[in-house]
């Protein structure tokens, strides 16, 4: 794939390429961090790893396999 230089935009959020914005991006990227990465990531910012953490990182897991799944971007990053 070749992206030519133009206006640019980048978005950044675990929900970034939900369903209802997909159409509006001309590339997407993904990001895919390892999870013991993730959660070195999230102790080192957050300190411990509360109920809310948790779930949230559960709900992430369910996002990215019945959501937003790789299949959905063009161009995937390990």
């Amino acid at each position: 794939m070749t992206v030519h230089p133009s206006n640019v935009i980048f978005v950044e959020s675990a929900y970034s390429a939900h369903p209802d914005l997909r159409n509006l991006m001309h590339v997407k990227i993904l990001l895919a961090a390892p999870d013991d990465l993730r959660m070195r990531q999230l102790l080192e910012r957050e300190g411990s790893i509360g109920p809310w953490e948790a779930k949230w990182h559960e709900a992430e897991e369910w996002y990215f396999t019945h959501i937003s799944l790789p299949t959905h971007f063009d161009v995937i990053i390990d």
